[in-house]
């Protein structure tokens, strides 16, 4: 386990990002972009009976979400993933989908803001998905150009270095776990061979990428099918209470100080040789004190659900 700097919470991002590249790890990160209706709803008093509702949530969470990815990546991130439009979103109502492709889509693809963002941080932008289906559903809704936004946001930061951002569109894990089996069928009838797992990412991504170790997701405890195939399946998961843009600042510091030095990623090698008998009883008094306690429990009010939460505190 790693030595815990007593300071770590107070130390600055810059200072983190340090230790984060001395580790090696985390190096990817995956944001589920949830709770963004619901951020409208309660935090900007938007009623989501108008026709102007998802123009209003998305103008709204514009630049929060600017903010979110860039105080991830100055923590020392190299690539964050953000399944953007996984299947699910894209077969929701039709003003929802023609709203998000009009506003949000088109502004993190083609936007000066946008695009300064990426370039002032030196962001490399790649976006993953069935673009084919993708562009089926956005032509049907008259945005015939939707691949076109795909195709220059890459070319556009194509040359930027420090960071790697994937938007994933139509990219729901098992669905395109179908496509990928496609695509290394097309690489055994062309090179007489079955491809490495490597090669499969490379296939998939267009870029070497490394699995996804920290899986952030609002408001919901579950996957919802957003982890991307090949680099999933290993991730620590964290699952805020509040919507993403509506978290304190220092979110993600407390992310990387339970990720670096509370959780021990060994995969299935742990030892528990070096545990002492005084932290045994701590553990094993915590199991007693909150035996009725299930993490994944929650209540609903209305049309939303909240996980209970306990204040119950380890004392040693």
């Amino acid at each position: 386990m790693l030595t815990l700097p007593s300071d770590f919470l107070q130390k600055s991002p810059e200072e983190i990002a340090e230790i984060v590249k001395k580790v090696g790890t985390p190096k990817t990160v995956l944001i589920v972009p949830d709770n963004i209706r619901r951020t409208g709803i309660i935090y900007k008093g938007l009623d989501p009976t108008k026709e102007s509702f998802e123009r209003q949530v998305f103008e709204a969470l514009n630049k929060p979400y600017i903010r979110l990815l860039e105080n991830i990546f100055k923590h020392g991130i190299r690539t964050i993933f953000v399944p953007s439009l996984i299947h699910g979103n894209l077969n929701r109502y039709t003003r929802y989908v023609k709203e998000h492709l009009r506003l949000a889509t088109y502004w993190i693809f083609r936007s000066e803001e946008w695009l300064s963002f990426y370039n002032r941080l030196g962001i490399r932008v790649k976006v993953y998905g069935d673009l084919e289906y993708f562009g089926r559903v956005a032509r049907s809704l008259g945005f015939d150009d939707a691949l076109e936004w795909c195709k220059q946001v890459e070319d556009d930061t194509a040359r930027n270095n420090n960071h790697l951002l994937f938007w994933g569109v139509a990219c729901s894990g098992s669905i395109e776990t179908q496509r990928l089996v496609k695509l290394g069928i097309d690489f055994y009838r062309r090179y007489g061979r079955e491809p490495t797992h490597k090669e499969l990412i490379l296939l998939y991504f267009r870029e070497d990428v490394e699995p996804i170790d920290i899986f952030i997701r609002p408001g919901e405890i579950r996957d919802s099918d957003c982890q991307p195939p090949l680099i999933g399946g290993n991730a620590e998961m964290y699952f805020p209470v509040v919507p993403l843009t509506e978290l304190p600042e220092d979110f993600f510091k407390q992310i990387l100080y339970d990720y670096l030095y509370c959780r021990l990623r060994t995969f299935g090698r742990k030892q528990y040789s070096e545990i002492t008998r005084e932290e045994l009883e701590i553990v094993k008094r915590h199991y007693e004190d909150n035996r009725d306690i299930i993490i994944g429990l929650g209540e609903r009010y209305g049309n939303f659900w909240i996980p209970k939460l306990t204040r119950r505190r380890v004392v040693a």
